[in-house]
């Protein structure tokens, strides 16, 4: 995705973006109510007073005000809860949630239609026409905002619930993780060892690679008639002393300064081009869940359950990355590791779990459908599922749990029962 591109779609996920259009068009309609009404070709044989037409505006702009600073308090502290029950990466997934932004969108656009209406009335910018257009839209907005309550409702009752936060965390993740799967270079070729001779090329910036236009290196590098081999990938922390890229080619202030642009850096890790930050949240539930002054296994079940499907993601996907067999492209992008993504989603979970029972059971059993079903990462996961074994029979307390633990994985693991 180019970086414009992505950047446009950040801005339709923001808040103020979808309040603000709301918004604007509720002005519009309200001013076009009275500004068409010379033009209209008959007159209406209705008569409307002005006192009532004002008289349901000011009710509506009054209760959609009560109403709007309601849903902020209660998108707030959902906020607030799903950072204190799940993660803090959560957080940036539920801001970014469609339907409670359209909830407090249309409470705001009726309270400005409200209020603009209001206004016109007060002046006598609406004559006896414009009065009827004004309170058709008005009936038109009562509607709209009915309907939109009874749908916010409905959303409420589960919005910054533990199981709401996993299903967000895992559908961002899965998004990632099929992004990935499809282009594991990101549009660019593998990587391959970078020439001594290559010049590195540093940011001024410190944070986290949040995005990186690969598109745009490829034009530079076409352009310049030289390779461009990517040092670091989304979700990197990067500082003034880490290089960006190497370029196996002569280059000047003007280029170096057009390559680091094709680098977003920011404060905080984003879920859009980092497939480990969704496997990262999703085990920070699970270890939360774990902790014991927490002790919910059941959490941890799910949250294994997520991490499940969302591996297996890698499955159904095939890499399109027509760059691996372009042999002009001159830019040369890493993947991240099966291993450091192995350790992002079971790490946390290893640690805090191997005396629970269920969990090191559910723990065993996922790495074996993932072992059956992820044939190229079988070696990987059989590490994992060895070392999950050490684990358990260090930490778990209880003999009876221990021999139905190592039933279960006799049972999933029998070549690595036998070896260990």
């Amino acid at each position: 995705m180019k970086r414009w591109t992505w950047i446009l779609h950040r801005i339709v996920r923001q808040i103020w973006f979808r309040a603000g259009v709301i918004s604007l068009l509720s002005v519009a309609l309200a001013i076009l109510a009275g500004l068409i009404t010379p033009y209209l070709p008959y007159t209406f044989a209705v008569d409307i007073g002005q006192r009532s037409v004002g008289t349901i505006l000011q009710i509506m702009a009054s209760s959609m005000l009560a109403v709007t600073t309601f849903s902020l308090t209660a998108m707030v502290s959902a906020y607030s809860s799903a950072t204190q029950l799940a993660t803090p990466r959560a957080t940036q997934l539920m801001v970014s949630d469609p339907t409670s932004q359209n909830a407090l969108s249309t409470f705001l656009g009726a309270f400005v239609f409200s209020m603009v209406g209001i206004v016109g009335l007060n002046t006598s910018a609406y004559g006896h026409d414009g009065r009827i257009i004004l309170f058709a839209a008005t009936v038109l907005i009562i509607m709209l905002v009915v309907g939109t309550l009874l749908r916010w409702i409905g959303h409420i009752t589960a919005f910054g619930r533990m199981a709401d936060v996993i299903d967000r965390v895992e559908e961002a993740a899965t998004r990632a993780m099929a992004d990935f799967a499809s282009a594991p270079h990101l549009g660019g070729r593998a990587a391959i060892a970078i020439p001594p001779e290559a010049a590195a090329i540093t940011g001024p910036d410190t944070g986290y690679v949040t995005h990186i236009d690969v598109a745009a290196l490829a034009a530079i590098a076409d352009r310049n008639r030289f390779h461009v081999h990517v040092g670091v990938l989304p979700g990197t922390m990067v500082d003034p002393a880490r290089a960006l890229v190497h370029v196996d080619g002569r280059i000047d202030d003007a280029t170096r300064a057009t390559l680091i642009k094709a680098f977003t850096i920011e404060r905080h890790r984003s879920f859009d081009q980092d497939p480990r930050l969704g496997l990262i949240a999703l085990s920070e539930i699970a270890s939360r869940a774990l902790a014991p002054a927490t002790n919910d296994p059941g959490t941890g079940i799910e949250v294994l359950n997520a991490l499940l499907r969302v591996f297996l993601t890698l499955r159904s996907q095939s890499p399109r990355d027509g760059d691996d067999e372009d042999h002009a492209h001159r830019v040369y992008v890493g993947q991240p590791s099966i291993a450091d993504m192995l350790t992002d989603a079971f790490g946390p979970i290893l640690r805090e779990g191997g005396k629970e029972v269920e969990v090191s059971l559910r723990l065993t059993s996922t790495l074996s459908a993932m072992r059956v079903n992820l044939p190229s990462m079988r070696e990987a996961i059989e590490r994992w599922a060895a070392r999950h074994a050490r684990r358990v029979r260090e930490t778990m307390d209880d003999p009876d749990d221990l021999a139905e633990f190592e039933r279960a994985y006799a049972r999933l693991w029998p070549a690595l029962a036998l070896s260990g």
